[in-house]
């Protein structure tokens, strides 16, 4: 454009002083007189000045510049205003420049004008190097002198305190006679431009450093799965160099060789991201430190106009994680295996008291599963402990444990058992909820019992020593006593005739009053009362102190039939039970010898039988017969089992009698405790059993009862080891 406004001026006479033409030397011409040369619509006396002006300029009349200059110098003039309009509505700040000395602007455009303030055709004053800096002189200077055209990038400082960015070119423009003194500067503003840029290299930094820094591995592919670019986790991972990856195919990597099958999915990965499918698979990688597993996740990069220029392939090793994963699966399932193992009710409640965990034995106590205990109220399903749901309440409110011991549950068929219920507080975190612990203590109860039991025996059994003795010496005179009445009244006597005949007394005639009165009756009740009462005393002797008969082997089926057969012809009517209308069941499965006193143990194990047949029968009032014992079961049945655990052998004596309430059941050992009718048992033979069987043979004897259901009586005997032929 300005090498246009250097093209050759027609050829002009010199001025009248013989100088150089005044339009030679740059003299400016205002763009009104630029119109009216150029038939614009200035007003007439505009155009006679003008016409005026180049007529004494040219020294010619005005017909002599029609015919001759006139014409071309209105052509000449009308480009040059062309020319002028396009400099002053170019974007570019356009600036002409006198290098001087000393440094000026000449002419400025409007651009120029908006960015440095008026120019000296408006009167202004223009300092480029204080507004431009310094570097603008230099870069004028170089392009004046060396006539060679220069650019510059320059950062301006603006009065609000944003930065300006300015790209400036200096061209040289020599003179009509070929001086350089001026330089043309066009001025372009890339401030949006070198931002953009700057804020592309800023976000290409951070990619890098992302790119580099990342944990994962990331592996940038081209749509056809070429690998572009790998970042620095990856390399060090499998000690390469990006070198030995450049332009392979992802299933040509090092960490898929020998894998055909991970290459094969890789290639198929690739191929749907390239499609614009996102992929993520599990890729297990063998390498000489061992196995790893990748979690890679292939997904497809567009550009604006949404083709997709690249797959980016992202891999975390998850190895620790499945490691950690697997562990923790191995701990639950531990952990569930110990709670299901566990012989307590273990069941977790939340805050809200549902069940969140229910354990094996809690499935068999209350015959729900697990998953259908899940979500419910605990109250609901353990509803036998009736103060369960306040002692969780209380626990999570306290934080601490609370226990209610001994809480009773009847089983369907009857039997109680005896249950310690413990509720402790679970906190984890924010979440709150309890662990619920229950606990069949009936054979602790049972024990408990036992010694309370034994040791009663023990404060008994020295009692009973005692007076065995202090009864046993007047007893002793009261049934010689009577022997002695009986002797001496027999007629049969002849001491007795004769001490009779000397007093004048009949001895006959005494016998038969004595007979008549029933007196002889009273008497023999009175030897019967005595004998019983010895047989008290000697059995109460027999509780109180250790057997020091000797032992042997003995085989305890032989035995049990012995005693059976003595049972069975225990018949006596007076008694009012028979053996031969109770069924006998015999159920012996092979066990060692036992060394015993065979005459104590026949004793035990013949009461058992004797009390088992008595308990099918009760006192009771028929019309027309008095009072006899009635037979309270229909089909009357002795079970009797000889088993082996541990080092016992155990005989059961099973009867499906009427059965014991509990507190008699308690009892049932104690000395001269009975359920009988007054004068019908002592209550010595239950506890001599007992104390033959514990103390003699150091076994056990124990009893279970259900009311309307029988009883059960277990002697237990230790055996040597040996085994019957």
């Amino acid at each position: 454009m300005m090498q246009d406004s250097r093209k050759k001026q027609p050829d002009l006479p010199p001025d009248s002083q013989g100088g150089e033409h005044p339009l030679r030397a740059g003299q400016a011409i205002s763009s009104g007189a630029a119109d009216a040369a150029s038939g614009g619509s200035s007003a007439p006396q505009e155009d006679l000045q003008y016409r005026d002006a180049v007529s004494s300029l040219i020294g010619l009349g005005e017909k002599s510049l029609r015919k001759s200059y006139y014409p071309e110098l209105r052509r000449k003039i009308a480009e040059l205003d062309v020319f002028r309009r396009m400099v002053d509505h170019a974007s570019d700040a356009m600036l002409l420049l006198r290098t001087g000395p000393p440094l000026a602007v000449t002419h400025l455009n409007s651009a120029a004008r908006r960015l440095l303030g008026p120019g000296p055709e408006e009167g202004g004053s223009i300092d480029l190097a204080a507004q431009l800096g310094p570097r603008v002189e230099a870069a004028l200077l170089a392009s004046s002198k060396g006539g060679r055209s220069k650019r510059l990038t320059l950062h301006v400082q603006q009065a609000d305190g944003a930065e300006l960015v300015l790209e400036a070119s200096f061209s040289p423009m020599p003179s009509a006679e070929g001086d350089p003194g001026q330089v043309i500067m066009v001025a372009r503003d890339v401030t949006a431009g070198f931002r953009a840029e700057r804020s592309l290299r800023e976000s290409e930094e951070r990619f890098r450093v992302v790119f580099e820094q990342s944990m994962q591995h990331v592996v940038v592919l081209s749509p056809e799965g070429l690998i572009l670019r790998a970042n620095q986790s990856l390399l060090s991972e499998f000690a390469i160099s990006f070198d030995d990856l450049r332009g392979q195919r992802l299933s040509d990597a090092p960490w898929l060789r020998n894998m055909p099958e991970m290459a094969r999915n890789a290639e198929s990965d690739v191929s749907s991201a390239s499609a614009g499918v996102s992929v993520r698979r599990l890729y297990p990688v063998r390498l000489p430190s061992g196995q790893l597993f990748f979690d890679c996740s292939f997904k497809p990069v567009r550009d604006d106009a949404g083709r997709i220029i690249h797959v980016v392939v992202e891999a975390r090793d998850i190895t620790a994680l499945l490691e950690a994963e697997n562990e923790s699966r191995m701990l639950r399932g531990l952990l569930t295996n110990v709670v299901d193992s566990m012989p307590s009710v273990l069941a977790a409640v939340d805050a809200a008291g549902r069940v969140i965990q229910w354990n094996r034995e809690a499935e068999r106590l209350t015959g729900t599963s697990a998953r259908e205990a899940m979500g419910r109220p605990v109250e609901a399903m353990l509803p036998h402990v009736a103060s369960l749901r306040s002692m969780v309440r209380y626990s999570m409110a306290e934080q601490r444990p609370m226990a209610e011991s001994k809480v009773p549950r009847t089983l369907p068929g009857g039997r109680v058992v005896y249950e310690d219920v413990t509720v402790y507080p679970l906190s984890t975190g924010h979440d709150q909820g309890a662990v619920i612990r229950i606990d069949d203590v009936s054979d602790k109860v049972l024990m408990e019992q036992t010694m309370v039991q034994a040791e009663k025996m023990l404060s008994v059994g020295g009692l009973a020593a005692g007076m065995a003795h202090e009864i046993n010496n007047p007893l002793g005179a009261v049934v010689q006593g009577l022997q002695n009445v009986f002797r001496r009244l027999d007629p049969a006597v002849d001491r007795n005739s004769t001490v009779a005949a000397a007093l004048g007394c009949d001895l006959h005639a005494m016998d038969a009053y004595m007979r008549e009165r029933k007196i002889y009756r009273i008497l023999e009740g009175m030897r019967e009362a005595s004998m019983r009462a010895a047989d008290i005393v000697r059995n109460m002797l027999t509780f109180s102190r250790k057997s020091d008969m000797s032992r042997s082997s003995c085989d305890l089926h032989a035995m049990m039939d012995s005693v059976i057969s003595l049972a069975e012809a225990d018949y006596d009517l007076k008694k009012h039970y028979d053996f031969k209308r109770i069924k006998l069941v015999r159920l012996y499965e092979p066990v060692p010898l036992i060394a015993c006193n065979k005459t104590e143990v026949e004793q035990v194990l013949l009461n058992l039988l004797r009390n088992a047949a008595q308990s099918f029968y009760a006192v009771g009032t028929i019309a027309g017969s008095g009072t006899k014992r009635v037979l309270l079961c229909h089909e009357p049945v002795i079970t009797v089992r000889i088993r082996k655990a541990e080092r016992y052998v155990y005989v059961d004596v099973e009867d499906n009698g009427p059965g014991m309430p509990e507190d008699v059941t308690l009892r049932v050992f104690e000395p001269f405790f009975t359920t009988k009718a007054p004068g019908a048992g002592t209550g010595l033979g239950l506890s001599v059993s007992y104390f033959i069987i514990t103390r003699n043979h150091k076994g056990t004897m124990t009893v279970t009862s259900t009311p309307g259901r029988g009883s059960c009586f277990t002697v237990g005997l230790p055996y040597n080891g040996s085994t019957p032929e």
